[in-house]
């Protein structure tokens, strides 16, 4: 159960990526691509192995994120944006994972929103948000895999809490 889970992940981060790519090739033979008729920034206001916290803006929408180590591999994330608020937690040792989604419904503009938070979250910390032992590291990449489930999660459909 536990590599599906991993796995059904790695295959949501290859999902946005190539939404994110198939986006920008949209339009006639011989055109450039389209690129998206919004302003985005995202802006890291704390980093450190203790937290991790930012905004990012899409059009008129602001998402605040944060995550904060909770031992050794394990690590807390939430993303937040017009009154909703969605969090998970991941212990590595104890092989743990959860997530609740508040029972917010998304829809076709959150969606844009979260895939372009997912996106502005890959250009800022590279494809493997990982990629060490420290807490920094745990954080980025649970807020990177957060971000992605959010931005390929079904429109409509209340988010209730998942354990795995």
């Amino acid at each position: 159960m536990r590599r599906l889970i991993i796995v059904c992940g790695f295959v949501v981060a290859l999902g946005v990526n190539a939404c994110g790519q198939a986006e920008q090739r949209t339009g006639e033979p011989g055109e450039a691509p389209q690129q998206p008729a919004s302003e985005s920034a995202l802006e890291v206001e704390q980093e450190s192995d203790d937290g991790l916290a930012g905004v990012f803006r899409h059009d008129a929408t602001t998402v605040e994120f944060g995550a904060a180590s909770t031992g050794e591999g394990a690590a807390n994330a939430r993303i937040t944006w017009d009154e909703r608020e969605v969090t998970a937690n991941r212990d590595r040792a104890k092989q743990q994972f959860a997530w609740s989604g508040g029972d917010a419904v998304l829809t076709t503009e959150d969606r844009t929103v979260l895939r372009s938070l997912a996106r502005a979250f890959q250009v800022q910390w590279g494809p493997a948000a990982g990629g060490g032992p420290s807490g920094v590291a745990d954080q980025r990449d649970l807020l990177l895999r957060l971000s992605m489930l959010l931005a390929e999660a079904p429109l409509g459909v209340p988010l209730g809490d998942h354990t795995g």
